[in-house]
């Protein structure tokens, strides 16, 4: 078919043109080889990180090999602003690079064999602890087998583990069969919420493996964007977890192949008897929270309540008390609460932690007089630390005037980045990085636009990325293209 080109516009020499199609026929000969000999087959790149116990899990793919290589969290450097357990796990999951790792590493390699459908699960180097390695082998061999299921058939697949051979596929009762339980399923997620393998929910906590969940503000009337009231709640004295501790979200930990919507929506029903779907916001903002007890990828909705058709009614061994709190209120009394543990040295996150504009103040105008069924006033409320880590992503994402804040975004994030001199950033991830991801989103770029895009975000420098998103400079050098164009005519345009 004969190639539009518009009048004036540089013709594409021939070689680069021959040089593509060339390196074109080389890549699709090596993966036929490589499929075809002996079983072996090409994972799909991947290169990630999750947490499990006390070891930071780097994920990559080598081939037909998938390894997760396991880092001592208390050998990683550490930063700090990043004192605490929480924190430093935090920061070792979005930020650490594979130069500032020790070595005396263990790893786990999953060998994927195509033709047999077959994953064989070996460990290397130090011994894993003894309850964790058993554990990450059968989440391993969950992850490759998914991967490998896009170039091969799903099911069945076997798994060579522990001098056996074990049956594997991916549904709820098989994963039940995989790990010998009947209970609820859960998912291990790396840091962006993206599925490693499927887990026992009674194990999530026991090993401390990062998981996904999700976080609710319930407002009055108005959307959380307008600083409405805010529905604040009291844990009930018999709660296993923080008992007699305050929060102002709904929290709920997401069920094996449930969406976050539908978990937020499933969680406010259950909790307060809320259950008109419409009234359930789309997601505000993804974070991470890490604890010395809890890593969970949280994503954050708001229920804007009617409160003329709606009623909230709770179960009595979980909340204690609960009322509607002016959003100033909060703002100040959260302050105050996350100052209380800043000083007794037991704030889970980077410090300083992040203050509203208030610092624990507000006007006599603003305050309202509300007291807890514990005869306690706003200004003494202790709420629950996990909450606390959500609440100040909140307040990040509403400083920054973004609605969505990313995962890997925060004040501490940029802090701990630009300290890193001289070091290039992997393409993988630039990108990641939440401000090219939300140009990314923009409608009317075409995938040539998004492909120039993300190549001219890999700058050898961090400093530079900051310069380079903080402008209108990245938007006024993408023009609209239309797609039906041919791409010769499209990488001329790119060039005028």
């Amino acid at each position: 078919m004969p190639v539009r080109r518009r009048s004036g516009a540089k013709r594409w020499p021939r070689w680069p043109r021959r040089a593509c199609l060339l390196a074109a026929v080389i890549a699709g000969t090596r993966f036929a080889r490589c499929a075809c000999a002996g079983g072996r087959g090409l994972l799909p790149a991947l290169e990630t990180r999750s947490l499990a116990g006390s070891y930071l899990v780097h994920c990559r793919s080598e081939e037909d090999v998938l390894r997760w290589t396991l880092y001592s969290l208390r050998e990683l450097p550490s930063k700090a602003e990043f004192k605490s357990e929480g924190a430093h796990a935090w920061a070792s999951l979005m930020t650490t690079r594979g130069s500032e790792v020790r070595d005396g590493s263990m790893s786990l390699d999953a060998q994927v064999n195509f033709e047999e459908k077959k994953v064989s699960i070996t460990q290397r180097g130090s011994a894993m602890p003894a309850e964790l390695a058993p554990l990450l082998c059968r989440v391993l061999a969950q992850h490759a087998v998914q991967h490998a299921a896009q170039r091969a058939q799903r099911a069945p697949w076997w798994v060579q583990l522990e001098g056996e051979e074990i049956p594997l596929d991916l549904s709820m009762e098989g994963i039940g069969r995989f790990f010998n339980t009947s209970g609820e399923i859960v998912e291990m997620v790396d840091r962006e919420g993206q599925l490693l393998g499927f887990v026992p929910r009674q194990l999530v906590h026991q090993q401390n493996l990062l998981h996904r969940g999700i976080g609710l503000f319930v407002t009055a009337e108005q959307p959380i964007s307008e600083q409405p009231e805010v529905y604040v709640h009291r844990r009930s004295d018999s709660k296993r977890i923080f008992p007699s501790l305050y929060d102002m979200f709904v929290g709920g930990i997401s069920t094996a192949g449930e969406e976050p919507r539908r978990t937020a929506w499933r969680e406010v029903a259950e909790e307060l008897g809320l259950t008109k779907e419409e009234h359930l916001s789309l997601r505000l903002l993804r974070c991470a929270v890490c604890t010395a007890y809890n890593r969970c990828v949280v994503d954050l909705f708001s229920y804007t309540m009617d409160l003329k058709s709606e009623m909230i009614t709770w179960q009595a061994d979980e909340v204690a008390w609960g009322a509607f709190v002016p959003y100033a209120q909060v703002e100040a009394s959260a302050d105050r609460s996350m100052a209380r543990l800043e000083a007794i040295q037991a704030w889970p996150g980077q410090s300083p932690a992040l203050q509203s504009p208030r610092r624990g103040e507000i006007s006599v105008e603003t305050c309202q007089a509300v007291t807890s069924s514990s005869g306690e006033t706003w200004e003494d409320w202790d709420f629950v630390p996990d909450g606390l880590l959500v609440w100040e992503a909140w307040l990040r994402s509403e400083r920054s005037g973004g609605k969505e804040a990313a995962l890997t975004r925060s004040d501490g994030f940029d802090k701990f980045r630009n300290v890193i001199d001289d070091l290039p950033l992997l393409l993988s991830e630039v990108n990641r990085d939440p401000e090219l991801q939300r140009l990314m989103a923009k409608e009317h770029l075409s995938s040539i636009d998004k492909a120039w895009l993300a190549k001219n975000y890999d700058v050898p420098r961090p400093a530079k990325i900051v310069l380079f998103i903080s402008g209108a400079a990245a938007l006024r050098k993408l023009r609209p293209i239309d797609e039906a164009t041919e791409l010769e005519q499209q990488i001329e345009e790119r060039l005028t």
